[in-house]
């Protein structure tokens, strides 16, 4: 087996012996193989990858080990990763857009603020079609869990609740449209309004899931999990409309005056 094939198996299997001798044999830890010859080669076809580089397939796999060894022995963070569909400009726009918490946060402490700001700009551009396409669960792949936890690293990462798709519809208006509660008291822990009606219809997000009357969620209120997680919904949201009178009171807006002019 050719030794760039070597390293990225090793990597791809997380198999230190075999990294280690790919590595002493001189390899190119930047090189792309072919992702046909990789173990998992209609996984990553399916992500798009026709190549693949290590740094690629250690991030995909957030495996933080397999990352040290990688940014230890040279990975070119700077480098772009390309697949099918999109070019990544640099290591960091992948990882804010695909990785764990754990190798985004590493990727990060390496990088600079052109990577950083390079990756903002890419983040912002891909991931606001792919964060509509989470909500609504159209990503075979992933399980609700695993859609739910990507679309809260998203968030962390700077996402914006009311990033709006091509039908004028938010997160949240999608997420309800398909009954996705999950997603939903995700979207309102961060800020979402259960108020804000539908750019072509007289309903609000509130009245998709709260009043049981939309066109494709009604079912799920005779699921007695489901009830329990739009009362959650629904006390999130009043906690959080108190929490802001309360800042917007008279007596808190005197206390605030009396504070500037001091």
């Amino acid at each position: 087996m050719e030794i760039n094939n070597i390293l990225a198996h090793a990597v791809e299997t997380g198999d230190k012996k075999r990294y280690d001798y790919a590595i002493c044999q001189g390899c190119n830890v930047n090189a792309a193989v072919s992702a046909i010859n990789m173990q998992q080669a209609s996984s990553w076809q399916r992500e798009g990858f026709t190549t693949i580089t290590p740094l690629a397939l250690a991030i995909m796999q957030n495996n933080t080990e397999m990352l040290e060894y990688l940014l230890r022995d040279g990975a070119d963070l700077t480098q772009p990763i390309k697949t099918d569909q999109i070019t990544y400009t640099n290591a960091l726009a992948l990882a804010t857009i695909r990785a764990s918490h754990q190798t985004y946060e590493r990727i990060f402490k390496e990088s600079n603020q052109e990577m950083i700001a390079k990756a903002a700009i890419e983040f912002k551009k891909e991931e606001i079609p792919v964060a509509h396409v989470l909500v609504c669960g159209y990503i075979p792949e992933l399980t609700s869990a695993e859609s739910t936890a990507r679309l809260g690293q998203y968030l962390d990462r700077g996402l914006e609740v009311e990033q709006k798709d091509r039908h004028g519809y938010n997160l949240m208006m999608n997420a309800a449209r398909v009954g996705n509660l999950d997603a939903i008291i995700l979207l309102v822990q961060h800020g979402g309004d259960l108020t804000e009606k539908y750019p072509d219809k007289e309903k609000t997000i509130r009245d998709f899931i709260i009043n049981a009357d939309g066109t494709l969620y009604w079912q799920k209120h005779e699921n007695e999990q489901d009830r329990q997680k739009i009362e959650q919904i629904e006390q999130i949201y009043q906690n959080r409309q108190q929490a802001k009178a309360t800042r917007n009171s008279p007596v808190q807006t005197a206390i605030k005056a009396t504070r500037h002019t001091r």
